[in-house]
């Protein structure tokens, strides 16, 4: 399952002949990379004794809602039973939380016991992915990560993560504590100022959006250990 920017054909545009030549390098490096991962995915499905997905991404490829559906045919392609055990490997930054949810759900419908593979990290949405499964086998130094989401994509660099916004308005709130405002018309003046500043930077709507999508997160999550992990519980 190849990153997004691997898994579409992309044209070149002839601007100049270097930079033609500098694409066609890129491609064959990525064409190599996408081959010593399959070989890699062989050799452990080999050792383990069992089929393996290899979920992928690049460190600038995110997990996005057209995945869904690629990764459906190519499940319907390699896995023709259902009832069987299954190990995923998974390498991501992480991206949109509800095709990260999708995943999680599509992959189980077609295994009965899922253990998820870190090798080096899964952020974010792909720590949703890994709360989908029965066990979780972390590389020496891998890391999983808060399913922190951010506003903007990997795009634009200039991207405003939840937590940050909460932190934001915890600071509102505790300065308001520290300064002990007499007059509450200073107090609500002082606060509104604050709030301002941040819908300046972040649009309300966006912002609602944001925490829109953090209550749904954090329903995904709950769903999927529910389902799977903590079944028994």
């Amino acid at each position: 399952f190849p990153s997004h920017d691997i898994a579409k054909e992309k044209e070149i545009s002839p601007k100049s002949e270097k930079q033609v030549v500098k694409s066609e390098i890129k491609e064959e490096d990525k064409i190599e990379n996408i081959t010593r991962l399959r070989e890699a995915g062989q050799t452990i499905a080999t050792m383990r004794g069992k089929p393996l997905l290899l979920v992928f991404y690049s460190v600038d490829g995110e997990i996005r809602k057209n995945d869904v559906y690629l990764l459906e045919r190519k499940l319907e392609e390699k896995l023709s039973g259902y009832d069987m055990d299954l190990d995923v490997v998974i390498h991501t930054t992480g991206g949109n939380p509800q095709a990260s949810y999708l995943i999680a759900q599509l992959i189980r419908d077609y295994c009965n016991k899922m253990d998820l593979l870190v090798p080096y990290y899964s952020y974010s949405g792909g720590t949703l992915i890994a709360l989908s499964a029965d066990a979780i086998s972390l590389g020496k130094t891998a890391l999983l990560s808060p399913i922190d989401l951010h506003l903007g994509s990997l795009e634009n660099p200039e991207q405003f993560p939840v937590i940050s916004v909460e932190k934001y308005i915890e600071f509102v709130e505790d300065s308001c504590k520290s300064l002990k405002f007499m007059d509450e018309k200073n107090k609500t003046r002082y606060i509104t100022n604050l709030i301002e500043r941040l819908t300046y930077e972040i649009k309300p709507t966006e912002l609602g959006n944001l925490f829109r999508l953090k209550d749904l997160t954090k329903y995904y999550g709950q769903i999927l250990l529910k389902s799977y992990m903590h079944k028994t519980l």
